[in-house]
């Protein structure tokens, strides 16, 4: 596991996790929060262009139109999943951490396998903005539009300066989605639906997601070596 790789992980698990602590002690108001966040966007994607330097963007082939069609089929799982979780019945959806078994380990899985089929520069990005844009046709809800860009500026950022396809890139990989996505998805809720919860209980979800996350991306990493070897 190379050097800039580990950094990057550790930059963007921290800043996830200030930026959950910082908003949830201290509320600014939503026009100051979103502002907020372009500016972490922004930070991801300085960091990101600066370890592209020390990665390995520049020795791999370019996204070409099976990728991309390869990306379409996994963000429509990604999406379909990550629906089919929100209508679990009963007292599943109470409890604050069940969604690192129920959305983040299956999240895990489906982004691992898809990073081990087409491990190329721009795959994390154009997979997670994907699933957005589908997202958004199911659901127009426009203030999590910037909670996509945020998770995929971020994920790229590390996906370019990591030795991509290997098992370990993509289990450090699995960790930092899970925390990024949780603990910034966390004051989205504040910001979007006016939905607050403590610390207690965000902190533990954020790194239990990062580690269900990094649990699904081992098995994913399986999967994908499997269906690699499956023509388009």
């Amino acid at each position: 596991m190379e050097t800039p790789a580990i950094l990057t992980a550790a930059i963007i698990c921290i800043t996830s996790l200030a930026y959950l602590v910082l908003y949830t002690i201290y509320w600014p108001g939503v026009a100051v929060f979103y502002a907020g966040t372009f500016l972490l966007t922004i930070f991801f994607a300085v960091w990101m262009v600066i370890m592209t330097k020390f990665g390995k963007a520049t020795k791999s082939a370019s996204l070409r139109t099976t990728d991309f069609a390869m990306i379409a089929v996994f963000g429509g799982i990604y999406t379909v999943v990550t629906w089919t979780m929100m209508f679990l019945p009963g007292p599943i959806v109470y409890i604050p951490w069940s969604v690192a078994f129920t959305s983040y380990l299956p999240s895990g899985i489906i982004l691992a396998a898809l990073l081990k089929i087409v491990p190329k520069p721009g795959a994390a990005f154009t997979y997670l903005i994907t699933a957005m844009i589908m997202g958004q046709i199911i659901h127009l809800d426009l203030l999590w539009a910037p909670w996509y860009i945020l998770r995929a500026v971020g994920l790229e950022a590390y996906y370019l300066t990591c030795k991509r396809g290997t098992i370990s890139s993509l289990v450090l990989m699995g960790f930092t989605y899970g925390i990024l996505s949780s603990a910034t998805g966390a004051i989205f809720f504040i910001g979007a639906w006016l939905y607050w919860q403590p610390l207690l209980v965000t902190i533990p979800t954020a790194i239990l997601c990062g580690i269900t996350a990094a649990i699904g991306a081992s098995m994913g990493y399986g999967v994908g070596s499997r269906a690699g070897r499956i023509a388009l």
